[in-house]
């Protein structure tokens, strides 16, 4: 959904600047696909460097090395990256970075991996699960609590009152 956010789609209400977020999964099935971000001062740097030399509609573009019609009549706007691609860019810069060199391929993080460590994050400065899941754009509480398990082992809490007397004497 990041390959779609768009400049001209920033809104004012009330003097406030907010970027609206529509999930394509679930924009036709839950109102929690539907979010305005308020643009705060970190968002606005983020957009403003999303601003380039390349005249886009698009946050998130670029200027194809091939300009072949097949490729250009799949997409909305001539430089709209397709959501493949900004997965695939996400791990060639990871690798490119080193952040993760000392793990093997399989256990370094992907973008969607990413996103649900974000998740988490919210979780531990004390969201609720179900802001979470709103901002997440999940439909479900059981699609959100499947990203958030992800991130805790499980532990069965018990009693351990009465335990010794399970243990035979050596």
């Amino acid at each position: 959904d990041l390959v779609l956010y768009r400049f001209d789609a920033i809104q004012t209400i009330n003097s406030v600047q907010h970027l609206p977020v529509c999930q394509k999964k679930t924009e036709n099935t839950s109102e929690f696909g539907r979010l305005l971000l308020p643009v705060g001062d970190e968002l606005r740097r983020v957009i403003d460097q999303c601003r380039d030399e390349i005249l886009s509609p698009f946050l998130i573009h670029r200027k194809p090395h091939k300009r072949r019609r097949e490729y250009l009549d799949k997409k909305e706007h001539w430089t709209a990256v397709q959501p493949e691609m900004l997965t695939r860019e996400f791990t060639r810069l990871r690798d490119q970075t080193g952040v993760c060199n000392e793990l093997t391929q399989e256990q370094r993080p992907s973008f969607h991996e990413i996103r649900a460590l974000g998740a988490e994050l919210y979780r531990q400065a004390g969201w609720a699960d179900d802001a979470i899941q709103k901002l997440l754009g999940h439909s479900t509480e059981k699609m959100t609590k499947h990203y958030l398990d992800k991130h805790q082992e499980p532990w069965i809490v018990t009693n351990t009152v009465g335990l010794s007397l399970l243990v035979s004497p050596l």
